[in-house]
């Protein structure tokens, strides 16, 4: 059972160098996008990340910082992205 978890993960889940996760290479692009237009404007990335995330598949809760924060990732419906930008790190 554990093998075949960890084999649906690998599938589903893109792992960055500094061990972020994203579900969705769509989700991903948006949120590097949005946090390449914004000029470190913690606010306003946020707005434009949870807006556009909704519109792609449902409801997000958004975090913009320039220091590293700890979360858990949530796996259920492929709804997890983690993104490092400009000195921003976004996760949605």
């Amino acid at each position: 059972m554990l093998t075949e978890m960890i084999a649906l993960l690998t599938k589903a889940v893109r792992l960055f160098l500094f061990g972020y996760i994203c579900c969705d290479k769509q989700l991903e692009e948006m949120m590097e996008n949005v946090m390449n237009a914004n000029n470190n404007n913690l606010l306003n990335v946020a707005k434009r990340i949870d807006k556009n995330a909704r519109t792609l598949r449902g409801k997000f809760e958004t975090v913009v910082a320039f220091d590293d924060f700890a979360y858990k990732g949530l796996f259920k419906a492929g709804k997890a992205c983690r993104v490092l930008k400009n000195g921003m790190q976004a996760l949605t």
